[in-house]
């Protein structure tokens, strides 16, 4: 909290502190709930605890996050795409995507979960908002003229195409969300298969 306020006092530009406000509130909210506070009170007792993860289990989360961090590249660069740099910059979104799926296949066969479908919807969608709030940031740093006006003469911000950052969002909530629809009905299954 201290070097968050002290970012943004020293920012140049008080947009730059907004990301930072915001998984700020994330990590707050989720260290305060129920759960949380459940699991470090068993853990300061010095209790064995529950549902422990094994060292494929944190290998496998470990993948995910890495892979929706490529994701968000991905979608960031997708920002970028234009006429004349297509080439180039469409070659680096795929490399990146590679990478991320390559990652997300790695991260599937180490979980132990065998509702693969859940797991992967879930990282699509947290990559798509995470992606989502860092395009709205951009999109507000670089409409602020105090930060147009500090550009070095003969060097223009760069083009953005925000439809083509909301297009690869989209793509990747939808798909998130599909997989998670159908990871959804599966784990209802698997409990109702084993009630019977």
């Amino acid at each position: 909290m201290l070097l968050l306020g002290y970012g943004f006092l020293a920012a140049p530009y008080w947009q730059f502190s907004l990301l930072g406000v915001v998984m700020e509130c994330l990590v707050i909210y989720f260290l305060f709930t129920p759960q949380a506070n459940a699991f470090f009170a068993v853990e300061s007792a010095g209790q064995p605890i529950q549902n422990e993860m094994s060292g494929r289990q944190i290998a496998s989360i470990s993948l995910y996050v890495a892979s929706g961090f490529w994701l968000i590249c991905g979608t960031l660069v997708s920002r970028f795409v234009s006429q004349d740099g297509f080439p180039i910059i469409g070659l680096v979104i795929i490399l990146q995507l590679v990478l991320a799926f390559i990652l997300l296949l790695i991260g599937k066969l180490l979980s132990p979960n065998p509702n693969w479908t859940k797991e992967i919807g879930i990282v699509l969608l947290a990559s798509a908002a995470v992606a989502a709030v860092f395009h709205v940031a951009l999109g507000v740093f670089f409409t602020s003229t105090a930060f147009l006006k500090s550009l070095p003469p003969g060097k223009p911000a760069p083009e953005f195409s925000y439809l083509s950052a909301a297009i690869t969002v989209g793509i990747m909530a939808g798909f998130g969300a599909l997989l998670l629809r159908v990871g959804n009905r599966r784990d209802r299954s698997d409990r109702r298969q084993a009630r019977e």
